[in-house]
């Protein structure tokens, strides 16, 4: 069993909210989801004052180019590996989320035990 881990998660969807929910914690670990886009110095104040091992930076409800551009002043904000979610995948996107800092993206649908392995594999 991995330690208890805190999860920040961007994301305005509440149909996939509940799904990440229950998976991440269900894990043992916490998750907490704001939508950036209805207050993005909230999030990031919450991304810097939260202790988060993971972010998870998705377009599940939001531009992805928006989310993608949160990448660079959440590792200034803290200790957080960030990770992309995101349901476009070209190939573009994922090197720029890998080139700003992320730590890995991942296409969704993702099986729902790979949505806990990516926030565990990130934190290490």
């Amino acid at each position: 069993m991995t330690k208890p881990l805190r999860v920040l998660m961007a994301s305005s969807d509440e149909l996939a909210e509940g799904l990440f929910r229950q998976t991440i914690e269900g894990g043992g670990h916490r998750l907490t989801i704001l939508n950036p886009w209805k207050g993005e110095q909230a999030f990031l104040d919450e991304a810097r004052m939260g202790g988060y091992d993971v972010v998870i930076v998705t377009n599940l409800g939001l531009p992805l180019d928006y989310s993608m551009g949160l990448i660079a002043s959440l590792l200034q904000a803290g200790n957080s590996k960030v990770i992309v979610m995101s349901a476009v995948a070209y190939q573009e996107d994922i090197d720029r989320a890998i080139r700003e800092g992320a730590v890995a993206f991942y296409q969704v649908p993702i099986p729902v035990d790979k949505i806990r392995e990516a926030v565990e594999k990130a934190a290490r």
